[in-house]
């Protein structure tokens, strides 16, 4: 089994940290079958994504440093993604 998301946004390291924990944390359904080991986040480097969820100061710096509200908003919308997939599956073939 293995998640793969694909983020139109700059960067996403961070947001795979807090994913994947909070998957541990508060996903009972999810957190045995998603881990460090089989999900794969991508994102497009794109220069006119949303700005503020990165922990790096850097990559904040153009929506005046972090927000956690908007931070939580993708960690929250990622899990419910994963969630939907993960619900939604079938045999193949």
């Amino acid at each position: 089994r293995l998640a793969y998301v694909n983020l139109d946004i700059h960067g996403c390291q961070n947001l795979r940290q807090q994913v994947l924990y909070n998957i541990q944390l508060y996903e009972p359904t999810l957190a045995p079958y998603y881990s460090y080991d089989n999900t794969i986040f991508a994102c497009t480097h794109t220069h006119s994504g949303p700005a503020g969820y990165a922990w790096e100061i850097l990559y904040s710096v153009s929506s005046m440093g972090f927000d956690r509200r908007h931070f939580n908003m993708l960690v929250d919308g990622i899990i419910q993604s994963i969630k939907r997939a993960h619900n939604n599956m079938s045999q193949s073939g």
